[in-house]
């Protein structure tokens, strides 16, 4: 991929802030690399080397590596904050306005039981 395509892929991008393009860029990328490999003769092929190839490929891997594991990482602390300040809301409440805390609780009792679900406190 030229830096031009680069470079519009990466403009284009900025109208999406909020949208994760690794993933699908990754793929893309990845088909385009295998594609370009299955292309070459077996002269260009020694010309790149099999070395050169391998430490691509070994660097995209780590680079989706990372970013997974910091997107789980991402999620375990956001997950953890949210606990947090569900407690935190329901202690306030259960203290400070009794009777809306019991009404709070018995309509998510209710839920689960609907949802046949089973409750997280």
């Amino acid at each position: 991929m030229t830096q031009t395509n680069f470079r519009a892929i990466m403009d284009e991008m900025e109208n999406y802030n909020n949208v994760d393009f690794t993933e699908p860029l990754t793929r893309l990328l990845c088909g385009q690399l295998l594609e370009q490999i299955n292309n070459l003769s077996g002269e260009q092929l020694q010309e790149i080397g099999i070395d050169a190839i391998i430490k691509n490929t070994i660097a995209l891997t780590r680079a989706v590596a990372y970013k997974r594991n910091i997107e789980i990482k991402n999620k375990s602390a956001l997950e953890n904050g949210q606990e947090e300040f569900q407690t935190t809301l329901f202690e306030l409440m259960s203290t400070d306005n009794p009777k809306l805390y019991r009404e709070l609780k018995k309509f998510i009792k209710d839920k689960q039981k609907e949802l046949n679900c089973t409750p997280s406190e």
